[in-house]
């Protein structure tokens, strides 16, 4: 889980990603309208799509280079940016699919689906949870927690009404955006961790998690 340790130099790409979202909210804002910045098709709920496809790349890039409870984790990451694709992915219901994609049916269809793989998954690499716990244990994954956190805010607003109309929603899809601007950055260290790592287990003939010193994660 070497891959997945996050120290203070990752708060300063929280904080370009905090400006460069402020600044995309702001320009939009004062460009297109708060209206426009807020619905679903406006720049920020693309930018939330895009920025989670970038995710599923990275972490399913990552996990190729990767063994064990790192594999798992990316496995595990992938998974979530993609269900939070298809929860903010909106589409016009003009056909079967597209009618398909908007109906309850799918999203049970979609629980059924992750539930179905990951279960198995996760029971056939129950050796590898005291990894996880081990991790859980420490302070490394605030990044997640901020995740988590800005989703939660994000979804505290949602259907606020403030003085200004569309204020409440645009602040959301502002924090919805910076959730997942920060989910892509932590699959971009973790894709530079596994690669840099490659190298060293290819010299050792090891697949494991090295990388530097010993870790109680590893």
């Amino acid at each position: 889980m070497n891959h997945f340790i996050f120290g203070g130099r990752h708060v300063l790409w929280l904080l370009t990603a905090a400006f460069a979202v402020a600044a995309l909210t702001l320009v939009s804002s004062l460009a297109l309208g708060l209206e426009t910045t807020s619905i679903e098709a406006g720049p920020l709920e693309t930018s939330q799509e895009a920025l989670l496809l970038a995710t599923m790349a990275l972490y399913g890039w990552a996990a190729f280079d990767q063994r064990a409870a790192a594999r798992m984790a990316s496995v595990g990451a992938l998974t979530m940016a993609g269900i939070f694709f298809f929860r903010e992915l909106e589409v016009p219901p003009t056909g079967a699919l597209t009618t398909y994609l908007n109906s309850n049916a799918f999203r049970w269809h979609e629980t059924f689906v992750v539930l179905g793989i990951a279960i198995p998954y996760i029971v056939l690499r129950w050796r590898l949870m005291p990894t996880f716990i081990a991790y859980l244990r420490g302070f490394h994954t605030w990044p997640y927690v901020l995740v988590g956190l800005l989703l939660l805010t994000g979804d505290w607003l949602d259907g606020m009404e403030m003085a200004t109309p569309h204020l409440a929603t645009v602040i959301e899809e502002a924090a919805e955006t910076l959730a997942y601007a920060v989910f892509a950055l932590t699959g971009l260290h973790v894709l530079m961790a596994a690669r840099a790592e490659r190298p060293v287990a290819a010299r050792f003939g090891e697949s494991g998690d090295r990388h530097g010193p010993a870790s109680p994660y590893a």
